[in-house]
């Protein structure tokens, strides 16, 4: 785990849940959208498997395809961390722009 990842969880207020359901991501300098997974969620941020590296540090748009059966959720982002997995794949930190509960009540439920 790289310093500035461990720093960072040291800093989380938000409780993490794992899950595993699709996401897709634009990047401001891209104009195709690609495919990644989520790892865990919480209502401030996201970890995502992809098999491409999020190399901007820049806002990115997601939509995150909840297994609710409804439309994906929007919210933007920015990576935090990068770092490859060994599954050849690379596992990105994004902390959310914008807290957004009742988008992500779909997730978490009622508390």
């Amino acid at each position: 785990m790289s310093e500035i990842r461990r720093l960072i969880m040291d800093r989380r207020i938000f409780q993490r849940i794992r899950t595993n359901f699709d996401v897709d991501i634009k990047e401001p300098t891209m104009d195709s959208v690609y495919n990644g997974t989520t790892v865990d969620l919480s209502a401030g941020g996201i970890s995502i498997d992809s098999s491409s590296q999020i190399k901007s540090k820049d806002k990115l748009d997601l939509w995150l395809k909840f297994p609710d059966g409804h439309q994906p959720f929007h919210t933007t982002g920015r990576p935090i961390w990068s770092e490859k997995n060994k599954a050849d794949t690379w596992r990105t930190g994004i902390v959310f722009d914008n807290i957004r509960f009742m988008g992500l009540w779909r997730v978490f439920g009622p508390v």
